[in-house]
């Protein structure tokens, strides 16, 4: 039995196909982990879905932003009322996985595959964390999975649409103003006076429905971490995320930005491990022993690359078909 881990896969299907078949996974016996976008811009995004559904029992892949904007555009068209609204707003949209899954018979299957994706993933027994874009600067990896369980949560709820129609802002760009109001809030001494309220409201444990009792700062929650976990590559000085530059690191002429790995961060342990995709520039090559960027690019005619969670150091790649 063997896990493995693989980079965007972007609608790569061949290439995926490919790639598995070069380690031999065998889905009875083999786990398998994505680091997300596992669609965006690639030939075969139906293909991809299907085969992550049919064995969803055997792969967890955490959300990327491209999925994301996939069920955003799936609510956005969900939310029109009439034929001829719903076809302009497929005429004007970019990207095409909405139009092939809306004709999908099992279409609202897949949209339901990916609204129940982890947005982070954790192996105890490796100490290696997955995330699509990273760790943010001001989170250690327990911090990025409590916030990632609020947009989970979120992504099953009745609160589906606000979300969807708030979660790609650039305004929450630092996490300590935010915990600094949550804080705030949960020591008002009327919030502790409800037996369900102390059950349910806890901010430990994050398992409150906190978006009915204040929704603006549950939101401000989840798009920093939608920023921090999918779209992040470069902060500023004061630990803000940038979500402008795409270089390679080497390129970035702008001295107040660095990437996110290049910034202290005490919370991080040299013993855990982070696994991370989305920045393709990076072509693959790690920041660090314990820092693994796994994206190589094959949707831009690079490669698709995938690693053994038991021995990371090697890695299995096969080149872009197109």
């Amino acid at each position: 039995m063997s896990t493995y881990c693989i980079g965007d896969i972007h609608g790569c299907y061949d290439e995926f196909m490919a790639l598995l078949d070069l380690v031999k996974f065998n889905p009875k016996t083999d786990f398998l982990l994505t680091t997300g976008d596992v669609i965006g811009r690639g030939p075969k995004p139906i293909e991809t879905l299907n085969f992550l559904l049919k064995y969803q029992d055997r792969i967890i892949s955490v959300l990327g932003n491209h999925d994301l904007s996939l069920l955003r555009n799936y609510h956005l068209y969900s939310e029109l009322k009439d034929a001829a609204s719903k076809e302009k707003f497929l005429f004007n949209l970019k990207a095409s996985e909405l139009k092939k899954i809306i004709n999908e018979k099992n279409g609202t299957e897949m949209i339901s595959f990916l609204r129940n994706c982890p947005m982070t993933f954790w192996d105890r027994r490796h100490n290696l964390f997955i995330s699509h874009a990273g760790l943010s600067p001001e989170w250690n990896i327990f911090d990025a999975m409590k916030n990632g369980n609020h947009v989970e949560q979120l992504l099953r709820s009745e609160h589906f649409g606000i979300l969807m129609e708030n979660m790609f802002s650039d305004r929450q760009c630092r996490w300590a103003p935010i915990k600094a109001e949550i804080q705030n809030n949960f020591a008002q001494k009327q919030f502790k006076t409800s037996i369900h309220y102390r059950r349910h409201m806890d901010y430990e444990d994050g398992i409150y429905d906190y978006m009915s009792l204040y929704p603006s700062l549950e939101l401000d929650r989840c798009i920093y971490t939608i920023n921090a976990l999918t779209r992040m590559r470069f902060c500023y000085t004061d630990l803000s995320l940038d979500f402008d530059c795409k270089d390679k690191p080497k390129e970035n002429k702008n001295r107040n930005l660095k990437p996110w790995y290049d910034y202290p961060n005490s919370q991080f342990k040299n013993s855990q491990t982070i696994i991370f995709g989305h920045w393709a520039a990076l072509e693959g090559k790690n920041p660090a022993d314990n820092i693994i960027a796994l994206d190589t690019g094959c949707v831009w005619n690079g490669s698709l690359s995938l690693i053994n969670i038991e021995a990371p150091a090697k890695r299995y790649s096969v080149k872009a078909n197109q």
